[in-house]
């Protein structure tokens, strides 16, 4: 819904729609640490750093076929076609040498032809499957509050199986907050990507954490605090 508003009214003399796209530096100087945003460039790749800070539309991580592709290839109003005869021992070995770029760590695509058709079956690599293994269950721990004073902040992250989280924050200044959201890992660094929940000072803000596995059961990273922009080491524990 949002890339079409951006297709529909981004650029043009649009009466009932204003749509602007600024990357988070130029959105919010004033909040955002210039050295945050130099360590998540050099951790993230392009393609993600761009769309998770500088406001770029990407297509999700581990597309197949990228959404212009699929757009060329979809003629409009054509409900059904007369069968065609098709070399499908030609085509099946056509499919196999094809090579495409983009694939992630958690998951490859594989192509087929059955009865002249392309099927496309998402499959779990090896490195998705070890990387739930060792996220998968509660993490807790400790950091310094941004309102100093020698105060702290208590952090729990339960992580599931299926790609999703739930991290709470008992902070020192503002009391419980809560984010939910998805992560993506490999086996020594895991993104978590979601929104923050409940607060109504920070509620619908967006929250994006990279963690690194710094020890078998232990992930350190740096957060942003969402009041006032400051940096914020993390340091979690898996609870036994």
């Amino acid at each position: 819904m949002l890339y079409q508003d951006f297709q529909q009214s981004y650029g043009k003399d649009d009466p009932d729609r204003l749509v602007w796209q600024l990357s988070s530096e130029r959105m919010n100087p004033a909040g955002v640490d210039p050295a945050f945003l130099a360590r998540m460039r050099r951790r993230l790749d392009p393609m993600r750093y761009a769309r998770l800070f500088d406001a770029e539309f990407s297509e999700d991580v581990g597309v197949f076929l990228p959404g212009h592709v699929l757009e060329a290839a979809v003629q409009t109003g054509v409900t059904m076609r007369p069968p065609e005869s098709v070399d499908h021992i030609t085509q099946r070995e056509e499919l196999r040498s094809l090579s495409f770029r983009g694939v992630t760590a958690w998951d490859f695509l594989v192509s087929c032809a059955v009865f002249g058709a392309l099927v496309l079956m998402t499959t779990t690599d090896s490195s998705g499957q070890e990387a739930a293994k060792w996220l998968a269950g509660t993490w807790k721990g400790k950091s310094p509050s941004p309102a100093g004073l020698g105060r702290t902040d208590i952090h729990e992250v339960v992580f599931r199986e299926n790609g999703t989280f739930k991290r709470e924050v008992q902070s020192a200044r503002g009391g419980l907050v809560t984010v939910v959201g998805t992560w993506k890992a490999s086996l020594d660094e895991v993104t978590l990507e979601g929104l923050y929940q409940g607060n109504l000072d920070v509620s619908g803000r967006k929250f994006v954490l990279v963690l690194r596995r710094t020890g078998e059961d232990q992930l350190q990273g740096e957060a942003v605090s969402p009041a006032d922009g400051k940096t914020i080491p993390i340091l979690i524990k898996r609870v036994k």
